[in-house]
């Protein structure tokens, strides 16, 4: 079964978007393992450097992933 992981910057907040999408990842688990790692958003002010905070929480959570890297 394939395997999918999704990794994403924040939270969603709003509850009808949360739960829209947890019913989407219902759905897919059907047909292949699906999972969704959720990056705290970085706080810092400045853009540049929130970037590169937020870029470097993906790269740790892509060093724990397996397979391949799209």
């Amino acid at each position: 079964m394939q395997r999918i992981t999704v990794i994403v910057v924040g939270a969603l907040k709003t509850s009808w978007i949360a739960e829209g999408c947890d019913e989407y990842v219902d759905r897919l688990l059907h047909s292949m393992r699906l999972q969704v790692i959720e990056i705290p958003a970085s706080k810092k002010k400045e853009e540049v450097q929130q970037r590169d905070e937020e870029s470097n929480r993906i790269l740790e959570a892509l060093k724990k992933s397996e397979g391949k890297i799209w």
